[in-house]
Order: C-alpha cells, then sequence, then structure tokens
C-alpha cells in the first residue's frame, strides 16, 4: 500500500512541475493559449518631476565689460594696449592717488578723534580735564563782561555821534527856513514895488516918481538875487549835514550790531563752556555713549568709502579677456563715472575707457507663447544643447521680454538664457535648443507618464486587482515627458500595469527575451495602456 502510494506520488510530482511550467511559459511567452493574458508592470518610486518650457534660437556672443575710472584724476599709467590678453584682477591703467592718499589719512584722522571721545567718555571726567572746564567757564565769564561793557560803550559813542551830526543838520535847516522866509520877505518888496513902478511909470514915464521906482526895483532884484545865493548855499550845507547824519546813524548802527553780536557770541561760549562743565561732572550718560558709537560708525562708513576710491585708482580687469578698446592717454584727465558695467557690445553705443571681451561667453535668444510667459523668470536654471552636441551645457534665464511680438494673432515675448562659464569650443551663430526648468519637484512618489489616464478633472492609474486591471483614483501634482507626481492614491513599491499583451510573441528568430524578438524575424507585440514592445530588426 504504502509503495504505491509512493509511487503514485512519484508520478503526481513530475505531472505538476510539467503543469506549472506551461504555466509559466504561458504566463511568459503567452504561448499556450490564445485567451491567456499577460501585463507589463512599473513600480511607484520616488524621484524627480523636472517641468521645463522649450525654446530655440542661435548663439550670440555676450557680456563685453565696459569699463571707467569710478573716481576723478590726473592719468599716470596705461598698462595694456587693443589685443592684450588680460586675466582678472590685471591692472589696466593708474591715476594720481595723492588727493585720494589725503582724503584716507583725514577720514583715519576722524575716525581716530571719535573713538578717543568714545574712550574718554566711557572712562570719565579726570582732574585735568575738569580743570581745563573750570577755566573755560571762568575765561567765558571774563569775555561776556568784556562784550557787555564794549557794548555799553560802543553804544554811548554811537549815540553823541549820532547827535553831534542830528544838530548839525537842525542848525542848517534854521538857516534854510530863515533864508526862505528873508527871501519871501523880498520877494514880496519886489512884487509891491513892481506894481507901484507900474503905476508911475504909466502916468508919466520921464517923472521922478518912475525914475526913482526903477531904481527901487533894481535894488530890490538884487536883493532877491543874494537871498536866492544864501538860501541855495544853506540848502547845500543841509544836504550835506544831512547825508553826514545818514553815514553817521549806519555806522553807528553797525557799530552796536558787531557789538551785541560779540556779546552773543560770548554768551553762547559762557553756556557751552558751563554745559561741559555739568557734563563732566556728572559723567557721560547712555545717550553721549551711543552718539560717540554712530559718530565712529559714521567716521569708519567714511574710512572704507577713501580706501575704495584710492583702491579705484588703479583701473583692474574684472575678468579675463582681450583688450578691444583704449581710451585713454597718460595725462589725461578724467572724471568718476561709476566704475564697470556688462553689455552686449552690439547694444553699447558710448565710449568708454576700455573694453574687454570676454571668449567664450554665450547667450541664447528664443520666444515664447504668451500662455507661457507667466512661468518664466530671471534666474531659473535652464539646459542648452547645442547643434551637434549631445551634452547639454546648464545656464539661467537672464532676459525676459515685458513687450510682445504679435504675428498672424499670435503673441510672443523674447526669453534670453545665458549659458554658464566659458565655452569657447562653441561658435557665434550655432542654432541651440534650450530648456527652461520652470519646476522641480524632488524626493516624491512618481509613476511614468504614460501609466496616467485622465478624464477631465479625473486621473486614473491601472492597477491588478484580484487577477483583473482596475482603474485606481489618483491625485496628480507635477508631471513632464517621463514622469508624473503621484499626491494621493498610491503607495512606494505599488506595481501598475502599464501594458496589457494581447498577442503573442512569434517563435521564429533567434530572440527568446520577453515582448521581444531576436536578430531575424522578429515581430512587434501589441499592448494597451502603455508605450510600445521593441522587436528585433
Amino acid at each position: 500500500m504504502i509503495g504505491r502510494i509512493l509511487r503514485r506520488r512519484r508520478v503526481i510530482v513530475p505531472v505538476v512541475i510539467v503543469a506549472l511550467l506551461g504555466a509559466t511559459a504561458a504566463l511568459v511567452y503567452a504561448r499556450q493559449s490564445p485567451s491567456s493574458v499577460s501585463y507589463r508592470f512599473a513600480s511607484a518610486t520616488m524621484g524627480t518631476v523636472t517641468q521645463t518650457v522649450p525654446i530655440s534660437g542661435n548663439l550670440t556672443p555676450v557680456n563685453d565689460s565696459l569699463l571707467d575710472f569710478a573716481v576723478s584724476g590726473r592719468v599716470t599709467a596705461v598698462s595694456v594696449a587693443v589685443g592684450q590678453n588680460v586675466n582678472a584682477g590685471d591692472a589696466l591703467a593708474t591715476i594720481d592717488g595723492t588727493a585720494l592718499k589725503g582724503a584716507l589719512l583725514q577720514a583715519q584722522a576722524g575716525l581716530a578723534s571719535a573713538q578717543a571721545k568714545l574712550a574718554q567718555d566711557q572712562s570719565g571726567p579726570t582732574a585735568q580735564s575738569l580743570s581745563q572746564a573750570q577755566a573755560s567757564v571762568t575765561s567765558a565769564t571774563q569775555s561776556l563782561a568784556a562784550a557787555k561793557t564794549g557794548l555799553t560803550d560802543t553804544e554811548a559813542i554811537n549815540a553823541q555821534s549820532v547827535a553831534q551830526a542830528q544838530g548839525a543838520v537842525t542848525a542848517a535847516q534854521n538857516n534854510v527856513t530863515a533864508d526862505q522866509n528873508v527871501l519871501a520877505a523880498d520877494q514880496n518888496k519886489l512884487h509891491q514895488d513892481q506894481q507901484q513902478q507900474t503905476t508911475d511909470c504909466n502916468a508919466s514915464s520921464s517923472s521922478s516918481a518912475c525914475q526913482q521906482d526903477n531904481q527901487t526895483v533894481a535894488s530890490d532884484n538884487q536883493k532877491v538875487a543874494g537871498d536866492q545865493q544864501t538860501l541855495a548855499k544853506d540848502q547845500g550845507t543841509l544836504s550835506s549835514a544831512q547825508s553826514n547824519l545818514g553815514s553817521t546813524e549806519a555806522k553807528a548802527q553797525q557799530g552796536n550790531d558787531q557789538a551785541q553780536a560779540q556779546v552773543n557770541s560770548a554768551t553762547t561760549q559762557l553756556s557751552n563752556a558751563t554745559a561741559a562743565l555739568a557734563a563732566l561732572q556728572v559723567g557721560a550718560t547712555s545717550t553721549t555713549i551711543q552718539i560717540d558709537q554712530s559718530q565712529i560708525a559714521v567716521a569708519q562708513v567714511n574710512v572704507d568709502t577713501a580706501q575704495r576710491n584710492l583702491d579705484s585708482a588703479t583701473l583692474t580687469a574684472p575678468v579675463a579677456g582681450v583688450v578691444s578698446q583704449v581710451n585713454l592717454v597718460v595725462g589725461q584727465n578724467v572724471s568718476g563715472s561709476g566704475g564697470s558695467s556688462s553689455s552686449s557690445a552690439a547694444a553699447s553705443n558710448a565710449t568708454h575707457q576700455f573694453e574687454i571681451l570676454t571668449p567664450g561667453a554665450f547667450a541664447v535668444t528664443g520666444t515664447v507663447s504668451d500662455a507661457q510667459i507667466n512661468q518664466i523668470a530671471v534666474g531659473q536654471r535652464a539646459r542648452v544643447t547645442p547643434a551637434g552636441s549631445t551634452q547639454a551645457i546648464t545656464g539661467k534665464v537672464t532676459g525676459v521680454g515685458l513687450v510682445a511680438t504679435v504675428t498672424s494673432g499670435i503673441a510672443t515675448f523674447p526669453v534670453t538664457v545665458t549659458l554658464d562659464g566659458s565655452n569657447p569650443s562653441l561658435h557665434s551663430g550655432v542654432s541651440a535648443s534650450v530648456s527652461i526648468i520652470v519646476n522641480q519637484v524632488v524626493g516624491v512618489l512618481t509613476v511614468p507618464s504614460s501609466a496616467v489616464h485622465t478624464n477631465g478633472t479625473t486621473a486614473t492609474v491601472d492597477v491588478l486587482a484580484g487577477g483583473q486591471r482596475v482603474a485606481r483614483p489618483v491625485t496628480v501634482g507635477a508631471s513632464d515627458s517621463l514622469r508624473t507626481q503621484i499626491l494621493s492614491g498610491l503607495n512606494d513599491g505599488d506595481q501598475i500595469v502599464l501594458a496589457t499583451v494581447t498577442r503573442t510573441v512569434p517563435t521564429t528568430g533567434t530572440g527568446n527575451g520577453l515582448f521581444g524578438g531576436g536578430a531575424g524575424g522578429g515581430q512587434r507585440v501589441r499592448g494597451t495602456g502603455g508605450g510600445g514592445f521593441g522587436g528585433g530588426g
């Protein structure tokens, strides 16, 4: 009995093994039955998704360095010539730094003084400083007393001078008034005598009365003429006296103002000396210390600025390159214009003191649509692949156009990508394709993008459940041409179905790999839901 059982087991085991081998062959090669189904799988894995926007264009040289002295002075040396190769840091030209050295020494002295002031305020007053402060108060007190005495004396002297001048004016005015009264009386008498003359002479021109009237009128005219001369002389004296009074008053006011200014100055000096003595006696406050520290900070800025200006007396090359322009000669006076800048040689029309060409520096300018422009920003990284090259060169976005070019109703915006580093093997004008990285997520759950199926706003990924292909809803994030980010619906390591094999691989040819024929008559396997399966050639 036991023997028969053992013999039956020996028979069953090979049968089971043969059956399993047959099933495996059916699964792997799909050859045993046309109705058998096999799948191509992939795993949900952690990875990186990089979203890019493509542009294309041609390589153009960029970043020529345009250089000018940042400070003013007389050129004492020009160290390079057109066509000369220079390295970064090489001297190009030098200006006379005597004034700049003087400014630095002055700034350093100001800093030392501010530091000494802080040290003194922090250490407190000494007996010597208190004595000096007290002496300043005493001296200021004496100066104020002397200034006040001087003001009083000056005002008295000036008042006397003005009074004398005023007296002269008054006397001259009295004389003029008297002269005017005499003249008026004589003119009135002349008028009366002329009337009498007219009466007498009309009656008889040869009468003694007429002759007497003529003599009287002549005498009156002489008297009036004399009166007028006296009045004119006295009016001149009055005018001179008035002018002298005005000059005397002006001088007096000026003298009084000067004396008052001396009093005011002495008062201020006494107030300052008294406040300084009081501050020393009390000691420096926290506010004083803060002010001292602020003064040191300002003085340090002045020193740093003066040092930079002195350093700028020698203009150096910021990058390695070839000198293409030299617009300076020894002895020329230059005015500071702010240092150096970089721009395209074709776009620069201004004349600069030096220009250095940077070999191997290139950029590519292409266009993006109005739907893409909001994704592009200066500073974004990019990959640039020149024509004929399989190796991409890194770069970054350095320019984004603000104004669109509209052609046939389609708006495009220019975008410039500058290549990193120096690439002397490249040539200007070569076409290049560029991928601008607008978004990149790292270390996220991803699946092949071909495994994601969308229907409107719904996304699904096929998985195998109970031997059947089932669509599982997922939430997707970033996506590129190869991988798509899965935010929810899958876990790391989950197996997803990429394709369902619906046709077997033929036996012809030498190839025996899964889904692929070997050389000689291999045939492509058809599948659904995923990429194709290569056959042999």
